[in-house]
């Protein structure tokens, strides 16, 4: 089973860390062939173009799990990112039919790259990771949330990207979101 794994730099620094793991880049997963797709500073709206290389590569992978949304927050209105977010789900129902969708929903951060104000950025994330995680299931997608990954521990001192051992629970719960979603037919993990 292909799958795509797109997102901005925590994807990037995820993949450098589940390289170093048992079970490697395919996540100890039975037949999977991960194609992991990181890129610092990746906005919404550049997820379509990203796609588009991605068809141009290879065959649709069966799964296309996107993680991206945090570095749009504080400089793009709410408002446009729920249309972005529309806009590229009709994108992927229409050129990847047959690929199933999954939100990884944005992680919090302790700092905002276009705002000082944690506590709006923070209802501004969980706006757009339901919008987003509405539209997964309206597409027959699904959603991994990472409830262990919270705003006051775990990150580098930059306060956006996560530490080693934050980067091994993301992972875990990628892996066991994929496992129940893939295997057990679950929407949304953990339930």
């Amino acid at each position: 089973m292909d799958f795509g794994i797109l997102g901005s730099s925590i994807i990037k620094h995820a993949t450098v860390a589940a390289s170093q793991r048992i079970g490697g880049t395919n996540l100890s997963i039975p037949n999977a062939n991960i194609w992991w797709q990181g890129y610092s500073g990746l906005k919404l709206s550049q997820v379509e173009q990203k796609l588009k290389t991605l068809a141009k590569v290879g065959p649709a992978p069966n799964v296309i799990l996107i993680h991206c949304g945090g570095n749009d927050l504080g400089e793009t209105s709410i408002r446009k990112l729920r249309l972005v977010c529309m806009k590229l789900f009709q994108f992927i129902q229409t050129n990847f039919p047959h690929s199933k969708v999954i939100w990884s929903c944005i992680l919090p951060r302790i700092q905002w790259r276009y705002s000082q104000n944690s506590r709006a950025m923070e209802s501004q994330r969980k706006r757009l990771n339901s919008c987003a995680s509405r539209l997964a299931l309206r597409y027959d997608g699904a959603i991994i949330r990472h409830p262990d990954i919270k705003r006051d521990s775990l990150f580098f001192c930059d306060g956006v990207h996560l530490s080693k051992l934050a980067n091994a629970v993301f992972l875990n719960t990628l892996q066991g979101g994929l496992e129940a979603i893939l295997t057990k037919g679950h929407a949304c993990y953990p339930a």
